[in-house]
């Protein structure tokens, strides 16, 4: 049963996380979101995030032409707290796939 109150805006944009918990010097990790909503988004990254964290994210490229739908409730640089991660692969690959909720 679909637990969310608001629908998925399907976009891939590229983006960087960190913990909050680093420092401002320590180097971030490239990820590429596949959807976001109001409350949250679903990416893709290369390391795996203990749920629990607290993140930072930053959306690497934008595009104001972009329509405006998909950019709707978009945040260019936020927090978010990772709810789940999930280990997958595409055969050439492992990545885990991250569901985050905006603090």
């Amino acid at each position: 049963m679909e637990k969310r109150r608001d629908p998925r805006i399907c976009k891939k944009i590229p983006i960087c996380w960190q913990p909050v918990t680093s420092h401002c010097s320590c180097e971030t990790s490239d990820a590429m979101m596949i959807n976001h909503s109001r409350n949250g988004l679903y990416f893709e990254s290369d390391r795996l995030i203990p749920e629990r964290t607290i993140i930072w994210i930053r959306l690497k490229t934008f595009r104001s032409d972009d329509d405006q739908k998909a950019c709707s409730d978009l945040r260019c640089v936020t927090a978010a707290e990772v709810k789940w991660t999930q280990r997958r692969s595409d055969g050439a690959r492992v990545y885990y796939g991250v569901g985050a909720k905006y603090c």
